[in-house]
């Protein structure tokens, strides 16, 4: 992987650290907040922390409320498609059931989703009413997903390498390409 170096995420651009959890609860509660992506699920369960409520309530909301409208989705694809079924055999409508079938398996699969989602968020409730979640480690999956670096004099001296060489890679090749061009020109 990048052993402890700064990486650049493909997704964003921004230069990462890799996470480093403290200790054996982190990592289980990173693993239960990895399933919630982007900036906005971390901000909600900050709310929650600072709030009062258990972290991961929102977030059971949400997967249930996704989950339910998955299954009602599944259910009127699939209702769609016993019935339109006698156009199967009609060589122009016949896409019209293939359709519904296909949209019934992404709902499907939605539903499953959501539902890995909501057994990731009862076990993240259970783990701040059990051990705590700590609004510090909170801070720093933010600070993560933001892309900003905590150790800033040892990520800028590897970013500041990592880009050193990607310049001097550039130099490299724009020499070359002109030392190319040149002995081509002369053969000329």
């Amino acid at each position: 992987m990048h052993e402890g170096k700064v990486f650049k995420d493909p997704v964003d651009g921004t230069y990462k650290e890799p996470f480093k959890p403290r200790d054996g609860h982190e990592v289980y509660q990173r693993s239960c907040i990895d399933h919630f992506a982007g900036e906005r699920a971390i901000q909600v369960a900050l709310q929650e922390k600072n709030s009062g409520i258990l972290v991961g309530t929102a977030f059971i909301f949400w997967a249930r409320f996704y989950a339910v409208v998955s299954l009602i989705c599944a259910t009127i694809c699939y209702s769609i498609v016993v019935v339109f079924f006698p156009l199967l055999n009609s060589p122009s409508l016949s896409w019209l059931p293939s359709l519904f079938v296909i949209g019934g398996g992404v709902s499907l699969l939605f539903l499953a989703y959501h539902c890995l989602s909501l057994s990731a968020a009862m076990k993240l409730k259970r783990q701040d009413k059990d051990q705590g979640i700590s609004a510090e480690f909170l801070e720093r999956i933010l600070h993560y997903r933001k892309g900003s670096l905590s150790t800033s004099d040892r990520a800028k001296q590897q970013i500041a390498e990592v880009l050193s060489s990607l310049q001097a890679l550039k130099r490299r090749a724009g020499a070359g390409h002109r030392l190319s061009a040149q002995s081509q020109g002369k053969d000329e």
